[in-house]
């Protein structure tokens, strides 16, 4: 049902050799064979933290503090040093590099300044230090017969992490919390879409499995999803690449109470209201301000005076004072997540479309800079479209007064 291609903008991939019907099975994974895309893999091809632990360094894991993601990117140091590992030939396929912004020098992660994601990827340079100083670096040094210095270093680390955050699919386990990542033969190569195939486990049959979600014709190419309702901060963060009109965009606005004289009361009230004390609100693309976002600020400006009126906050605007006040605290976090780019998203719009195009990473980062910035536009707009239909509401036989 499939051919290999490499995709202009994606790299590698899949496209259907012929229609495919949705809901059809693209292709079984049950036997060792390396002989085309219609490859067949049994589960035990597959690696994990389960393999690590049961591979030649299964020991190393033994009191020490390592995860399933860290356990998997050894595991991949490990077998990727020995020319006889049952997974060489998967090895093999392997990118010798993937632009995952933290391997960005200064230059290009300029580009993403002023981001939310510019901020992410600083804090995770430092986890990804620390981890192989405290982690990998002492396993090494500690055998560096089993781990020579050539072999297992900070660059093979870079890479083998680099692999498994962009390469591995995560599958939930039955009595354990969050997914663990396992890497599959050919099914890593796959490209993403967010209505791509799903990739599920059949320990029964012993097969990894993907299912087309919806119909291809013949050429089209074929996608997996990586995840679902996946933003570009998601998609560039993790692996390296952003989808130019992605319908999952969005911007995280935190709320935590104010840590005032009135905190315990207003943490009282949000409880009462079944809502956080602290929370990320997504901002979605598209979509109306989270009315959840509204009530928990509704709450955090409530004067003292009218403290007993918070059960309101349910049904909407306490009052138009409330409601002002609230709309303000709103717009000047729009404000200042703006304020933080260097350059708006006219000018984002103009260098995409400059002559010759742009290089990769630059592209990328633009793509995902603009959408945030549009998204933060397009709440500001929602603020004064809120505030003048209040007001509209409460004064019908006037124009309505201009606020902010």
């Amino acid at each position: 049902k499939l051919l290999s291609e490499d995709f202009a903008t994606m790299g590698a991939g899949f496209k259907a050799k012929s229609d495919i019907g949705e809901n059809e099975t693209l292709f079984y994974v049950i036997n060792r064979s390396f002989s085309g895309v219609q490859v067949e893999i049994p589960l035990d091809a597959a690696m994990s933290s389960k393999t690590a632990g049961d591979s030649a360094i299964g020991e190393v894991f033994e009191g020490r503090k390592f995860n399933d993601f860290q356990a998997l990117v050894l595991h991949l140091m490990y077998e990727e040093s020995d020319p006889k590992s049952k997974y060489s030939a998967f090895i093999q396929t392997l990118p010798e590099s993937v632009d995952l912004p933290f391997t960005w020098n200064d230059e290009a992660l300029e580009a993403l300044n002023g981001s939310r994601l510019n901020d992410y990827v600083l804090t995770q340079r430092g986890y990804i230090n620390k981890d192989y100083e405290e982690l990998f670096a002492p396993v090494f040094e500690s055998d560096p017969v089993k781990f020579p210095k050539e072999l297992f270093n900070k660059e093979k680390y870079v890479w083998a992490l680099s692999i498994v955050l962009s390469r591995a699919h995560r599958f939930s386990v039955p009595g354990r919390q969050g997914t663990i990542p396992v890497l599959i033969p050919v099914l890593d190569i796959f490209n993403h879409d967010n209505v791509g195939g799903r990739v599920e486990s059949d320990s029964e049959k012993g097969v990894f499995r993907l299912s087309a979600t919806r119909a291809y014709k013949e050429g089209e190419q074929v996608y997996a999803s990586y995840g679902q309702s996946m933003g570009n901060f998601e998609l560039l963060y993790n692996y390296g690449f952003v989808l130019p009109a992605n319908p999952e965009d969005a911007i995280s606005v935190n709320f935590k109470v104010f840590d005032d004289a009135f905190a315990e009361i207003r943490k009282s009230m949000l409880k009462a209201l079944k809502l956080p004390q602290q929370a990320s609100y997504l901002v979605k693309k598209g979509q109306a301000l989270p009315s959840d976002l509204l009530k928990t600020l509704r709450v955090q400006v409530l004067r003292a005076a009218d403290f007993d009126k918070f059960p309101l906050v349910a049904e909407g605007p306490v009052s138009l004072q409330n409601e002002l006040e609230t709309l303000h605290q709103l717009l000047g976090t729009f404000k200042a997540l703006l304020n933080r780019y260097p350059n708006s998203a006219t000018q984002d719009t103009e260098l995409l479309m400059s002559e010759g195009g742009l290089e990769r990473k630059l592209a990328y980062s633009v793509f995902y800079r603009r959408a945030e910035k549009t998204i933060v536009e397009d709440g500001i707009k929602n603020i004064f479209e809120l505030w003048n239909s209040l007001l509209l509401a409460k004064f019908t036989e006037k124009a309505a007064p201009a606020i902010f």
